[in-house]
């Protein structure tokens, strides 16, 4: 090629390579996800061939294997590419069908909430860990396994922008839950942090303003704050709306201090904090 042509082309964007190794600590949703996202940022959404080329150079360990025995008329094309990494690397748990009881006097309802955990999640697709369960004292911790994740009962179906309250289930040991049941955010000058309280009550001056379990001089925090978003079919968003004095609600951004576990919520991450999506995982 010419010098002088090759000088005058511009300079091709770096691309930063995700990473899916199709182990359990790796959430397939979340990687199709990003790597639309990506795509869309490069101007590349509406070319199969060029994302699919790109999700492979992402693929490592069983999900390389996976890929390179994988039919050439799916591997190439990413709309036939996502959908058999999904159904391929999926880690919902599917329970086998019992065999059909006998009708009895009357049946058990369905409940309408179930059990779930908060993943924190990178915008790159990079799972941080969970959030774990809040102290009375600092800030809450990341923890790196689920064991030590805090639990919340979270309603099903739920879909909409309405704030609304959370149930924090006790865990082993824990008496003081029972007179907190419920999960909030308590207000301090540079950020929000998570507490135990009872239920917020509409009308006062924080919506859902509550007592909080905490050892700091202004036991308050709001509840009535969570909102459930489903992305898709499968993967739901947390995510919090406060209301401010004025009366005006505003999102709050989960952020990950860039040297600690620590977590916490701000209005806009500050500095080198690390931006979270909160994902629901039920079990």
């Amino acid at each position: 090629m010419d010098a002088d042509l090759a000088q005058s082309l511009p300079t091709p964007p770096p691309i930063e390579w995700l990473t899916f190794s199709g182990n359990t600590s790796d959430n397939v949703l979340l990687f199709a996800q990003a790597v639309h996202r990506f795509a869309f940022a490069h101007g590349r959404h509406e070319h199969g061939a060029w994302i699919a080329a790109y999700a492979y150079g992402c693929l490592t360990d069983m999900a390389l294997d996976w890929f390179e025995d994988l039919d050439p008329k799916a591997k190439w094309d990413w709309s036939t590419l996502r959908p058999a990494m999904i159904k391929r690397f999926r880690q919902d748990k599917f329970v086998p069908s019992a065999p059909a009881a006998a009708p009895g006097p009357r049946q058990a309802r369905k409940s309408s909430t179930s059990r779930a955990r908060v993943m924190l999640v990178r915008y790159n697709g990079l799972v941080v860990g969970y959030v774990g369960r809040p102290a009375s004292r600092g800030h809450t911790l990341i923890e790196a396994k689920p064991e030590g994740a805090l639990v919340l009962d979270v309603p099903i179906g739920q879909s909409s922008e309405k704030a609304d309250n959370l149930t924090l289930l006790a865990t082993s040991g824990d008496s003081r839950v029972d007179s907190h049941p419920f999960i909030g955010l308590e207000h301090t000058p540079d950020h929000w942090r998570l507490r135990a309280c009872d239920q917020g009550r509409d009308g006062d001056t924080y919506k859902g303003r509550a007592r909080a379990l905490t050892d700091t001089a202004t036991p308050v925090a709001s509840s009535k704050i969570w909102v459930i978003h489903k992305i898709d079919a499968s993967t739901e968003e947390l995510r919090v709306q406060w209301t401010e004095d004025n009366g005006y609600r505003t999102s709050l951004q989960a952020v990950q201090h860039p040297s600690s576990k620590d977590f916490w919520v701000r209005k806009a991450p500050m500095g080198t904090e690390l931006s979270l999506k909160m994902i629901l995982e039920r079990f």
